[in-house]
């Protein structure tokens, strides 16, 4: 890589060049690579299988899946708008819940009724669809009523300013990353609100992103 730097070419390639450091050293250079490219003006095509290095360091991502290009933009692009599943699930740490769900009258829901969203819009065609949300996007509620999900906890991972919850929804694993610090038990049942704002939907067919007219969403 200081061979590569110090030739001053105008454009370079690196392919995985920090798969074999460790996490403490890794996260340096991530820095320093990028704090070298704004110094020398130099393009840098970045080749990784690691969503975290591709967030922090590029300023464009070109998401690849079996040699066909999934989406191209800037991290926040992918991230906010990821245009099918594939590059939904890829891009967010932990990775983002997906469920599969039934359209009925004006919600959508699983039959046992532990997931209940709003119907996003009244043209709505589809009888089902995949609706994702991401761990960091969900909060705890005590009102069941309100609930958008009911699960059990199995897991609690205290990570200092927030606590990740690995829960079970009608034997289907999702994840919850919530602010604080919580103390849970396994077994326990929790009620949790998903921000409306920030749900995606996707056919389930083509695993392509479904728009809705704000206007239209409830």
């Amino acid at each position: 890589m200081a061979r590569a730097i110090a030739s001053k070419q105008p454009i370079m390639l690196m392919d995985e060049p920090l798969s074999n450091l460790d996490a403490k050293l890794r996260e340096s250079m991530r820095t320093q690579i990028k704090q070298l490219q704004r110094e020398l003006h130099t393009t840098i095509v970045y080749v990784t299988h690691d969503q975290t290095e591709a967030m922090t360091m590029g300023d464009r991502i070109a998401l690849l899946n079996e040699g066909e290009i999934q989406q191209i933009g800037q991290p926040l692009e992918l991230y906010n708008k990821p245009k099918n599943l594939f590059v939904a699930s890829f891009i967010g740490t932990p990775k983002i819940n997906v469920f599969r769900l039934v359209v009925n009258g004006n919600q959508l829901n699983n039959h046992d009724m532990s997931i209940v969203f709003g119907k996003p819009a009244n043209k709505l065609s589809a009888q089902e669809l995949y609706l994702a949300v991401r761990p960091e996007h969900l909060s705890l509620t005590q009102d069941k009523d309100l609930a958008n999900l009911i699960g059990q906890v199995l897991n609690v991972e205290q990570l200092g300013s927030e606590t990740l919850v690995t829960l079970n929804i009608d034997a289907q694993s999702f994840r919850a990353k919530l602010q604080g610090q919580l103390m849970m038990e396994p077994g326990e049942t929790i009620y949790l609100i998903a921000k409306q704002s920030k749900l995606h939907y996707f056919d389930v067919e083509s695993e392509a992103r479904l728009e809705f007219d704000s206007k239209e969403t409830s």
